[in-house]
């Protein structure tokens, strides 16, 4: 295998695996500020936010077609011969 074939791959080539690692880089290592995870969630939650903000505001247009077209065509009286709620028989005329 080739080394332009191993770095596509994403494997680093063996030369850099069998290298030591730099101790000049060691001295300008620095800890993370306190302050940084609480940024970190607060960017996490507002992204989460703003997806759930557009994906609700992308589906209550269909909602709102979905429930005016249900209180239209339920105030339509049906052609079927079957009642449209369960319990509500047409009544039938008592005549002697």
């Amino acid at each position: 295998m080739s080394p332009s074939e191993d770095n596509a791959s994403g494997n680093p080539p063996e030369s850099l695996e069998e290298s030591p690692p730099i101790t000049v880089l060691h001295d300008f290592e620095e800890d993370v500020s306190t302050e940084f995870v609480p940024r970190l969630r607060r960017r996490v939650h507002r992204r989460i936010f703003t997806g759930q903000v557009t994906q609700f505001s992308f589906n209550v247009p269909g909602m709102l077609l979905r429930e005016f077209l249900q209180m239209i065509f339920g105030f339509l009286p049906s052609h079927s011969s079957k009642p449209s709620t369960p319990g509500s028989a047409p009544q039938k005329e008592n005549r002697p």
